[in-house]
């Protein structure tokens, strides 16, 4: 399955003769978060190792299911970054590239209602501690015990969810004869033909179709001479890299 929405840049005064290069928009983010191209549910938990640049799924927390609302409406989600432009450009052609991409680009989430979960800490910890209290090992098989202290080691849980039924890319410029659109580049336009299919996937009845992050550090915490499993939000964490580190891992299944 196809799950990336490729545009195609040609640069003839980069490069001479015409060439295609694919722009990846993948998990790209917006203001409502990055797209959902992989398929996670509200809930997923991920293992980010801040060091080697490493992402892994593995599994979803219970408690974050879909809400049913009627207060749904379709919703503008404007572009702000994460594309990948799948070569190696100079800096001020990729400059270009990636200013009039979030200049000119959003996307229509249709049905839309965003959902901030609360008790993200809690619904964590409590499945977590009542699978050990139980002889479970989820914790240690996630690593999440040998996290603690470890200062590459992160987690990452999706939170702050927009659902919908379809997102679709608006591209506001005018189309050439070709059907290309042009970024004015001083070395030469920046040809730029949109394919869109990826998208094409992202659609349902009331699914996540974008996604906010917490971006989490486990701890012990003493409970009446115990010890439980417990996070914390780190803030200001930079998530710049994350939508590379999603098309990494690519779709849940």
């Amino acid at each position: 399955m196809a799950l990336a929405t490729i545009a195609c840049l040609g640069l003839s005064g980069c490069f001479g003769d015409a060439k295609t290069l694919p722009v990846n928009l993948d998990f790209s983010q917006t203001n409502y978060g990055f797209i959902n191209s992989g398929g996670y549910s509200a809930g997923a938990f991920f293992a980010w190792n801040t060091v080697e640049r490493k992402l892994e799924f593995l599994g979803d927390i219970p408690g974050f299911e879909a809400p049913r609302t009627t207060r749904r409406r379709d919703v503008t989600a404007k572009y702000s970054g994460g594309v990948d432009i799948g070569v190696e450009l100079d800096v001020a052609a990729e400059a270009a590239a990636h200013a009039w991409i979030k200049r000119n680009s959003s996307f229509q989430i249709k049905n839309g209602a965003r959902v901030p979960y609360n008790n993200v800490y809690t619904k964590i910890s409590t499945f977590l501690n009542e699978d050990r209290q139980q002889g479970g090992s989820i914790a240690e098989e996630w690593g999440i015990e040998e996290a603690i202290g470890a200062p590459e080691a992160r987690f990452i849980i999706l939170r702050d969810v927009t659902f919908g039924d379809a997102i679709t890319l608006d591209i506001d410029a005018e189309t050439g004869a070709d059907g290309s659109l042009k970024i004015p580049f001083r070395k030469g336009d920046l040809r730029v033909e949109l394919a869109g299919h990826g998208l094409e996937d992202i659609r349902g009845d009331n699914i996540e179709i974008a996604f906010l992050v917490y971006v989490l550090d486990p701890y012990w915490k003493q409970n009446d001479g115990s010890q439980t499993l417990a996070f914390r939000r780190l803030r200001n964490i930079d998530t710049s890299t994350l939508p590379k580190l999603f098309r990494s891992i690519g779709t849940k299944s």
